[in-house]
């Protein structure tokens, strides 16, 4: 795994620890929990580091009602 997806994949987890309810898109979690001010981090590295979270069984991808999809902590880590 490429070192940039490996720091997203620690800081979405760390996001995830202290804000176990947490709920959001891709480009939400890109711009606001990762601090993405400057767009240098691409959407494509956000998806891979979501899509090894969600391989690993730590995260769940779900679909809002409008269409949206949503990444989320995986219940297996609620308390």
């Amino acid at each position: 795994m490429d070192e940039e997806i490996i720091l997203l994949v620690n800081d979405i987890s760390a996001y995830f620890s202290k804000h176990p309810k947490a709920a959001d898109s891709i480009e939400g979690i890109r711009r606001w929990w990762l601090n993405n001010t400057d767009d240098s981090i691409s959407e494509k590295n956000v998806q891979n580091a979501l899509d090894w979270l969600c391989e690993q069984g730590d995260v769940v991808m779900s679909r809002s009602s409008s269409g949206l999809v949503i990444y989320s902590r995986a219940s297996k880590h609620t308390d």
